[in-house]
Parts: structure tokens; sequence; C-alpha cells
């Protein structure tokens, strides 16, 4: 079970900073993010709004999208259910009430599942809300640059339209056997930057003065 369902949340991140330079758009796939998180960094805790405003550097943030999918309930919802959606729900909050945060909520579907009887899941919606959101905020004539933390190749016509608009587009990805992104994603943008340690020093999470636990994003008891 993903352990950003299971923390209770307060998210920290920074104020945006104004250089004066070219805006940025940031679009984050919060499902690859933990894999990033868990299989190259051994669950090192970052603050997202720091990562968001580094992403979008050297130009001045205008906005950060997250994606991310509500869990998937039995029906009826068993009481481990919902204490799984009541914590999800305080992370969205969170997160949405970051500056310049949009979140976009998609759902798991049950597809099949195990021999052994787990449940094999889908994610729906949150590859067609990127690509919305990215082809509409490069048209927009607001920004000069996007940065797109992904693995999906479904996100690829999105990624196309921002460069018809003449935008450029950079792919921040990771770099082991379960995290590296789609090789059509990875030929389609303009740069490509590996999550490093040199980054996740510059975004690491500094806890709260009463020691609150926190998750993989800061989000903290």
């Amino acid at each position: 079970m993903s352990n950003l369902a299971a923390m209770p949340a307060r998210l920290l991140g920074p104020e945006p900073r104004q250089t004066g330079n070219a805006q940025a758009g940031v679009f984050i796939d919060g499902k690859y993010l933990e894999q990033v998180l868990q299989y190259d960094f051994q669950d090192s805790r970052i603050d997202i709004g720091k990562l968001a405003w580094v992403m979008s550097r050297p130009g001045d943030l205008l906005r950060a999208y997250y994606y991310s999918c509500w869990p998937w309930q039995h029906h009826p919802p068993t009481t481990e259910d919902e204490l799984r959606l009541s914590r999800k729900h305080k992370l969205i909050t969170a997160i949405s009430h970051l500056p310049r945060f949009e979140v976009r909520m998609g759902h798991l579907a049950k597809i099949a599942q195990t021999r052994t009887g787990l449940p094999v899941f889908k994610r729906k919606m949150i590859d067609c809300w990127a690509g919305v959101d990215i082809a509409l905020l490069a048209v927009s004539g607001k920004i000069s640059s996007i940065s797109v933390l992904s693995g999906e190749r479904d996100i690829v016509p999105g990624v196309q339209a921002a460069k018809s608009a003449g935008v450029s587009v950079i792919l921040w990805h990771g770099n082991t056997e379960r995290t590296r992104p789609s090789l059509e994603l990875y030929e389609m943008a303009d740069e490509r930057r590996t999550l490093d340690p040199n980054l996740l020093r510059q975004i690491q999470f500094h806890p709260p003065r009463n020691g609150a636990p926190a998750n993989r994003l800061g989000v903290a008891r």
C-alpha cells in the first residue's frame, strides 16, 4: 500500500519566488514520483513544494499540477478502505493548499486478479488529465517551458502539442530498471534530467520542530 495514502497530512512547501524570468509549468505524476523515491532513493523524504520550484528553473513557476488516484474501495467499503480514503483526502487537501498547485484526481479500476487472488488495478483519467493540461497551458502563451515528472507514454500527445506550440519540454525521470521512463516519452522531450542525489539534497524534507513523522513528500502528522 502506498504510504502517501497512509499518512495524515500537513504539507510543507516554499512560497513561490519571482525572478522576472519566463514562466514555466510543472507536471508531476504522484505515483511515479513515489516509485522513484522508493526504488531509486530508499524512501527518501522530500518537500514537494521545493521540488516544483526546482523543476521550474530557470523560469518562474506559473503553476504545478499534481496527479493522483483515489484508492480502490470494496463494495461495501471495509474499515481499512475508509481509513485509507480518509488519509488520502487529507494528503490531497494539503497538496492543493500549496501555492500555485493544482491537483487532478483519477481513480483505480480493478481489471483482473492474479492466480493467487490479488487484485490488478489500472489508473483511469490520469494520463488524459495530464495530456490535456500540458497542451492547454502550452497554447495559452503564458509559459516558455514545461517540466514533466512522469514515465508514461500516454502523455506523449500532450508533449507533442506543447512542442508544436513552441514550448520546450523537460522530462524529469528516475534511472533504475523500475523507474526509467518509456522510450517514446524520453525521445519526445527536448531535454532530460535525472533525479539524482544532488537534487534530493536540495529538496530534502526538514521535519517540523515537534518531530512529527513524514512520508516521502514531506507530509507529516
